[in-house]
């Protein structure tokens, strides 16, 4: 009976113990991270075309040219303005045509424009703008081969 006896308190002060480290590890500290960033203002500006050159080819002077497509996508996680800059076309020397032949969507270019103004922030895959190109030459223009460049721009508002 002693054995048993011995054994029987041996593992009651076993329990014991185990019972005092469960609580003991019950009891928890805690730590803190503070987790900091900042996000940047940003814009995608993306512009297709075919690839990015227009062609209209031969034009006879007072007949407006087939419409060219362009598309131009903007992405911004701020409000944004969509501008252009455009040059008169040139035929590499002094002949030029004035940029306000070239029309988009009926509208006269000039060498600078918004096209967007105060735009909000875009969210999924942004917005897009389809602009159709039409260019009209006039019997005063020289004949020969003339080029010139549209620029768009996207600008936090």
């Amino acid at each position: 009976m002693r054995k048993s006896l011995g054994a029987g308190l041996a593992l009651l002060g076993l329990a014991l113990v185990v019972s005092g480290l469960g609580q003991a590890a019950a009891a928890a500290t805690t730590g803190t991270v503070t987790v900091t960033f900042t996000i940047l203002s940003h814009q995608v500006l993306t512009i297709t075309g075919d690839p990015l050159t227009v062609s209209f080819g031969d034009l006879v002077p007072d007949v407006a040219s087939s419409p060219a497509s362009v598309q131009v996508k903007v992405k911004s996680n701020v409000r944004y303005d969509l501008s252009y800059t455009a040059t008169d076309f040139t035929d590499g020397g002094s002949n030029t045509v004035p940029i306000g032949r070239l029309t988009y969507n009926g509208t006269p270019f000039s060498n600078s424009g918004v096209l967007e103004d105060g735009k909000p922030r875009t969210t999924g895959t942004g917005d897009t703008y389809n602009y159709s190109y039409v260019l009209t030459v006039s019997w005063d223009d020289e004949p020969a081969s003339y080029s010139g460049t549209v620029t768009y721009a996207v600008t936090p508002d």
